[in-house]
Order: structure tokens, then C-alpha cells, then sequence
């Protein structure tokens, strides 16, 4: 038999931001439903999982979007800060607000977990970061992070990830729990994340996904497997790095509006304080994913 996964979770909030005021769109009516999107790093949401979590958005839903790993990538503490600050740009875009937020860290199973909701009287966006260390493309960590990864966390090859600004750590037991509390406390009935493997299988999609995309989909699926049955209605896979092998299927208009959100994500990581977006200047590295959408 399932067992449920619910342990106490609090929300504790402070003001931050950079201006006032928002729009009523965001402080509008109540949810109609709630969408939690599990991802690796601060941009997978942007890249793989829109336009759904736009459309999740525009038919009255709460977002909830956990970041599992800081995105580091082995660089200094003002690099996971500049994602985190472009992810906040990129969400106030999508929910047409004011650029203010403010700090709505999450408490699960006895841990307290960065997070952050547009400052409105009825916020219907959250941001949560556990910033455990980026484990590279093959899961081998970074000599700066001790070589911690997702991968090795998984196969057992350490005991435990410690976070990178050393506030939480985290067995592979206490990972899946972890994500399984923060989906169940949402009330979400439907679970975005990426791909543990078999949607690459699926369309025969060619190249190397990245380490934490795989263990994050499989991470998560395996905690809303041990939800109690039927509390989630839909559990979406997304295809991160190999749906690039794929054909481009999304119209130009949507196509054009991923964009625009992924360049004000870029535009929040450049400035420390709100600074013009500049359209079509991200790296066309970027572009196949923002052309395209795959999942199970």
C-alpha cells in the first residue's frame, strides 16, 4: 500500500524586490488547480517544460516550481545567485507583475528551503531552491563541490549531497521524501519534471541528457509513486538536451514567446537590478530547445 507523504510545511515570508506595485493579473482570483514543476536547474522549466507551465498559468493555476540543484556548475555563490535572480525576472514576465518579491522559504521534514512568491496579495507563482551542488553533464560533481552529484547520490556512491551554501543536506531517502512533501502540501494534481529516461526512448531521440535532468525525473517520480493513490492526477516527463535531435514542433508565435521569457531570465542574471531585456541577443545555443517540447 501507497503511503501518504506529509510532514509538516510552513511558509515563512519576508519582503525583498526592487519596486512596488503589480499588476492584477497575478493578484486576481483563486486558484483553479495547482501545477508543481520539478527541474534540475534554474532554465529546464524555461526550455523543456514551456509552453505548458504558460498555459498552466493563463487558465488560472498556481505554479510551484522547484529548482533541485543550485546550477552551479562549480562556480562562486554569485553564479547560483544570478540564476536564481534571472528565474525570479523570468517568472514576474509570465505573471506580468512588478519586479518585487518576496522570501516565501518552504519548511519540509525539518529543513528550510530558499523560496520566493511575487509580493501581491494572492501570489499564484512560487520559487523553491534546495541548491544541491550541479553534478556536471556525466553526474561526476565538481572538485569544488567535493564531487557530489545527483548520480552518485542515487547509486549510492555517497551517503548524503550537502547543499552548497551548507544550509541542508540530503540522503537519497530523504531527497525523495523531501520532493515528495512539497508536492503533497502544494495540493498539486498535476506534477511537471524531466525525463528519467524512457521519453528518449520513446521518440528515439539521439544524444546525452544531462546527469541531473535524469536523476531529477527519476527522484520524482519515485516520490509521487509513494503518494497516497490518487492525489495526483498527471505526471508529465519532459525531454531535456536530446529533444534537440527532434524536429521543431511548436508555431512560431509560441515559439517567439519562449523566447521572450528565456531572455528575460538572461536579463535578471546579467543585472542586480531590473535593466532592458534585449530580445534575440541569447546564445543560439539555446534556440533548438526553445523551438520544441517532447514529453510522455
Amino acid at each position: 500500500m501507497r503511503t501518504p507523504l506529509r510532514a509538516g510545511i510552513a511558509i515563512v515570508v519576508a519582503l525583498c524586490g526592487v519596486s512596488d506595485g503589480a499588476t492584477a493579473r497575478e493578484s486576481g482570483a483563486p486558484c483553479r488547480g495547482s501545477t508543481v514543476a520539478v527541474v534540475a536547474h534554474q532554465d529546464d522549466d524555461l526550455l523543456f517544460l514551456n509552453p505548458d507551465l504558460v498555459d498552466d498559468y493563463k487558465h488560472g493555476r498556481c505554479l510551484q516550481v522547484v529548482y533541485v540543484t543550485a546550477g552551479d556548475a562549480g562556480k562562486p555563490m554569485e553564479y547560483t545567485l544570478s540564476r536564481e535572480r534571472g528565474m525570479r525576472t523570468a517568472y514576474a514576465a509570465l505573471a506580468d507583475t512588478a519586479p518585487r518579491w518576496r522570501r516565501a522559504d518552504t519548511r519540509a521534514d525539518g529543513r528550510r528551503f530558499l523560496g520566493y512568491e511575487p509580493a501581491v496579495p494572492r501570489p499564484r507563482v512560487r520559487l523553491t531552491f534546495l541548491r544541491l551542488p550541479d553534478g556536471h553533464s556525466h553526474g561526476t560533481g565538481d572538485r569544488t563541490q567535493h564531487w557530489q552529484s545527483l548520480r552518485k547520490l542515487a547509486q549510492g556512491e555517497i551517503p548524503r549531497m550537502v547543499s552548497v551554501d551548507g544550509a541542508n543536506s540530503l540522503t537519497s531517502k530523504e531527497l525523495t521524501h523531501t520532493l515528495g512533501t512539497l508536492i503533497a502540501e502544494s495540493r498539486a494534481d498535476t506534477v511537471r519534471t524531466l525525463d528519467p529516461g524512457s521519453v528518449v526512448a520513446r521518440f528515439h531521440a539521439t544524444g546525452r541528457d544531462h546527469s541531473d535532468h535524469t536523476e531529477v525525473g527519476r527522484y520524482v517520480t519515485s516520490a509521487v509513486s509513494a503518494l497516497q493513490a490518487g492525489e495526483i492526477k498527471r505526471l508529465v516527463h519532459y525531454l531535456g538536451y536530446p529533444s534537440a535531435s527532434l524536429l521543431a514542433n511548436l508555431s512560431v508565435e509560441v515559439t517567439e514567446s519562449k523566447e521572450r521569457l528565456f531572455d528575460a531570465y538572461l536579463s535578471g542574471k546579467r543585472c542586480r537590478v531590473p535593466c532592458p531585456a534585449t530580445p534575440q541577443h541569447f546564445p543560439r545555443f539555446y534556440l533548438p530547445w526553445l523551438a520544441r517540447q517532447y514529453h510522455d
